[in-house]
Order: C-alpha cells, then structure tokens, then sequence
C-alpha cells in the first residue's frame, strides 16, 4: 500500500493542452501589453475611443451583426467609434498592417 503524497509534497503536473493554452495565454497578453501605448488615447471630437476593426474578409451576410452593431449605436453606448476596414485578397494581412507596411 502506497501512502499518499503530503500537499506540501505534491507536485502538479500539466498536461501539453494546459501548457499550450497558458503560454498562448501569457505570449497574447504580452502582445497585448506591448502594443498598448499609454501615453496617448486616440479619441475623436465627442469622447470616443477611435477602433478601426480591420477583417481578412469582404462584407457577406453573415458577418451582419458587426455592422448591425455600429448602426444601432451599440459600440458608441461602450464609448467606441468603430470603423470596419473590410479585408479580402488583396489587402496586406494583419501583421504587415501592423508594422505599417502596405
């Protein structure tokens, strides 16, 4: 018969799906956080924080409700101006956006 390990003694152990979603988890917060610029807010005349949602799709039907959401003036009532930049084949990808390459 085996005793059981103390809680002082108990090592836990994850498993590789656990791993992978924490470190995902700490690498996109760290993407976050660096790409934060604190020092300027960019808002527009009434207050609101400027967002430009830029998508790796064109405009179709089922993607309605973002823009659904900016018509009925749900993003204004969470302090948000949101533009939608519609993507597709021809436009840069995310990564080459951000760096400002076009």
């Amino acid at each position: 018969m085996n005793p059981s390990p103390s809680s002082s003694t108990a090592i836990h152990r994850l498993s590789r799906r656990q791993l992978f979603q924490y470190s995902s988890i700490c690498i996109g917060s760290s993407i976050i956080g660096a790409c934060a610029n604190s020092n300027q807010k960019p808002t527009t005349s009434s207050g609101l924080d400027k967002v430009t949602f830029g998508t790796n799709w064109i405009a179709q039907a089922e993607h309605g409700g973002f823009y659904q959401a900016i018509a009925a003036g749900i993003y204004n009532e969470y302090g948000l101006d949101v533009s939608i930049k519609i993507g597709g084949s021809q436009v840069p990808n995310g990564t080459q956006l951000l760096m400002g390459v076009r």
